[in-house]
Order: C-alpha cells, then structure tokens, then sequence
C-alpha cells in the first residue's frame, strides 16, 4: 500500500464552482449596467461565501497511512491509530469508533436507500466486505462512506501485519478554519446590511 492516501468527495468542487461562477455572473451583470459599487459588493460576498464553502465542502478529507487515520472536518482533525481504532460504522457518515468515543467524517456521508436498488453481488467482490452477512446500503461501494470504509479496511489490514499501526488518538481544533468562517460571515453581515 502506498504510504499515504487522501480521500476528499470530487463532487463539491462542482458545487463550489457553481457558486463561484452564479456569483460573479451577478458581479459582472452590475458592473456592465455600470454600477460599480454593488459589483464590487457582489464580488466580497462571492469569495466570503466561497471561503464558507471551501472550509464546509472542500476542506473535510480522510488521510489514511500506515500509522493511522485522519479526519479532517471543518473545525477540528482527529488522528486514530489503527491499533486504537475498535470498528468502523457507515450509518450516518463514515465513522471510527475507538473505546471511548466515535469520531464521524464530513468528507464521507452515506448514501440513501435507493443505491440499494441497483446493487449486485458482484459489486461486493474484492472490497472485503463479502463475509458480512447483511451488507447496509451505506456499505456500498458506490457510496462515499462505503468507499471510504473500505479503503480504511485495507489499510487498517495492511498495516497491522506489516507492524506499522499506530495506537495513537490526537485531536486538534482547526482555528484557521474557525477565523476564515468568523470573517467571511462578519463580511457578510456588514455588507449585506448596508
């Protein structure tokens, strides 16, 4: 296995570019009727907006390595050993349940119901999840938590019998993220009430 692997959802970078662009479409439309001063308004409010967006939907991320996991959401990182990670859920959101606690990923929420329905047998071999007896809808691996939870299983795997595992539980408050949302929503504020 390689020595470390990002898994970040490739679909919210569509989202954010949505924003982005909706908003500076409207910026230039204020500029091309001549009013300088709401297209300028118009471009603060699209990149603070951007700036929420990027540490709500681009910035969560798991890091899997050799020593361990690591959930990166908007505020806060959490770094679990794989010798201290007890189990991994999917029911919610990809979860690592450790003995104290169970730590959830923004970057991998489950799936609904209706992946289940286009679901075959054959979509389950080599992930490692054929010996479940009841596989969850959330398991699949069209989902982002179960893609995340395999991914997490081979390397949890991999890393055990190579000795490598960690048994290490850190957790750390993001206050860069914290100050970038404070901002662009004080930004907000005071342009949207003038």
């Amino acid at each position: 296995m390689a020595d470390s692997y990002i898994y970040r959802t490739r679909s919210n970078w569509a989202y954010l570019a949505v924003i982005a662009l909706v908003g500076f479409l409207a910026a230039i439309s204020y500029f091309s009727i001549g009013n300088i001063h709401a297209g300028l308004i118009a471009v603060v409010n699209t990149l603070a907006i951007c700036a929420i967006m990027w540490v709500v939907m681009i910035q969560p991320k798991i890091v899997y390595s050799s020593l361990g996991i690591e959930i990166h959401n908007p505020f806060q990182t959490i770094q679990v050993g794989w010798l201290r990670a007890e189990d991994f859920v999917t029911k919610y959101s990809f979860t690592v349940v450790t003995a104290d606690k169970k730590f959830s990923s923004w970057a991998a929420p489950s799936s609904s119901r209706i992946i289940s329905r286009n679901m075959h047998d054959s979509d389950y071999r080599g992930t490692g999840l054929e010996s479940r007896k009841v596989v969850a809808t959330s398991d699949s691996p069209r989902s982002e938590s179960g893609a995340a939870l395999i991914l997490a299983l081979r390397y949890s795997e991999s890393s055990v019998k190579s000795g490598t595992a960690g048994e290490h539980l850190v957790r750390k408050i993001n206050f860069l993220s914290v100050a970038v949302c404070v901002v662009s929503i004080g930004i907000l504020v005071y342009t949207l009430s003038q």
